[in-house]
């Protein structure tokens, strides 16, 4: 009996952690929603729903260390005076208030149903803990949670700027438009850009000199940037070295820089994001260009093409299509 407790027990606690997450996410969009924001896409685990040609459309597309991301584009403003205290805190929020239904139930049901708790209370505990993890402000493994994204928001107009960018970047990308035709102002980085929501705008810029080809500019920038910035996200630093290392491959091409950029800890990050087109591209390039194995190149361009099929974001399918044909071209 106590075996078969256990059991319930733990699947609840998993049943808890997906019901949370799909509230916690919910909530950002109920947020957003009250505060004039426009949805642009809703992620749970590696399914994401995003709109195409005006239809809610799902798709295949997951961020490694993340479980589930809602996204949308705030209200024009002037001064990057945007409202962000509701979308940023709503999703712990909606976790916290949905604990206290779970939690009535159990009150509710604790003496006619005798595994009432052992059902509702790990579900209520999920919600409590994922909702105060991610309003307590806070930082795991660099990265900012809710609350401290809202904080820092507050005191950093360098920091609303970047988030506002950012989202009307993203919404941009996934309606179709290309980096190279954003607002010159998106890709125009500020001289203080070193802090974890900065970081984004640096992968904007990057993409931005991608788009236009102009190859040199982007390998001299994001050397630059991981070479100054080292408070940016880590997954940001891994963005731009995974950048770095296929600009290499297509430029010069030198086995050495090759070898130091593609460490043990990038090959890691690569593999945990392996279903990204991005990904799929600089592996192509590598199997084609470095390691010249036909048997691995075939597999890379089959894998590569199936992930065009059911890429979300069209903005960036002309572009990455482009670098392909680079590749192919060598």
């Amino acid at each position: 009996m106590l075996l078969l407790e256990l059991a319930i027990i733990l699947a609840f606690s998993y049943l808890g952690i997906v019901i949370h997450i799909i509230l916690h996410e919910s909530g950002h969009l109920f947020g957003g929603l009250i505060s004039g924001y426009q949805f642009t896409s809703f992620r749970i685990f590696n399914i994401i729903f995003i709109k195409e040609n005006g239809k809610l459309t799902a798709k295949k597309y997951g961020i490694a260390g993340t479980m589930g991301q809602c996204l949308m584009a705030p209200p024009k403003c002037s001064n990057f005076n945007f409202p962000y205290v509701l979308y940023n805190l709503s999703g712990g929020i909606m976790n916290l208030l949905f604990s206290g239904l779970f939690f009535a139930l159990y009150i509710i049901f604790r003496d006619i149903f005798p595994f009432a708790g052992i059902i509702f209370i790990p579900i209520f505990a999920m919600g409590v803990l994922i909702g105060a993890m991610n309003l307590i402000p806070l930082k795991s493994s660099g990265i900012p949670n809710d609350g401290y994204n809202a904080i820092l928001l507050k005191k950093s107009e360098s920091a609303r700027r970047a988030l506002y960018i950012m989202l009307h970047a993203n919404a941009s990308v996934a309606s179709g438009v290309r980096y190279k035709d954003m607002p010159a102002e998106w890709t125009t980085l500020q001289d203080d850009y070193n802090d974890p929501l900065n970081g984004t705008l640096a992968l904007i810029r990057l993409n931005y000199l991608m788009d236009n080809h102009d190859f040199r500019a982007a390998k001299e920038f994001a050397g630059k940037v991981l070479s100054e910035a080292n408070k940016i996200l880590e997954i940001h630093k891994n963005e731009l070295r995974c950048e770095l290392l296929f600009l290499e491959i297509i430029g010069e091409c030198q086995q050495k820089e090759i070898e130091q950029l593609y460490t043990k800890k990038l090959k890691k990050y690569i593999k945990a994001s392996s279903s990204h087109l991005s990904k799929r591209r600089l592996m192509y390039a590598y199997s084609k260009l470095v390691t010249h194995d036909k048997t691995e190149t075939s597999k890379s361009l089959n894998r590569l093409n199936k992930t065009f099929l059911t890429y979300p974001y069209k903005g960036n399918l002309e572009f990455e299509r482009e670098l392909v044909n680079i590749i192919d071209s060598i």
